[in-house]
């Protein structure tokens, strides 16, 4: 967890497996669900604005 513009945020670990299955599942949902081209990840790291974490 660490405070981000606009608030708090938390990132998932992507270097679990169960992790990644999970977020899989979740986007082919949503893909089935609304269909889509893409998926734009506007902030593709974790950027943490608030020194020590927030």
């Amino acid at each position: 967890m660490g405070g981000v513009w606009p608030r708090r945020a938390v990132w998932p670990d992507f270097s679990r497996e169960e992790v990644r299955a999970f977020w899989a599942e979740e986007v082919q949902k949503f893909a089935g669900t609304y269909g889509f081209a893409g998926i734009w990840n506007d902030m593709n790291e974790p950027a943490v604005l608030e020194l020590g974490g927030g």
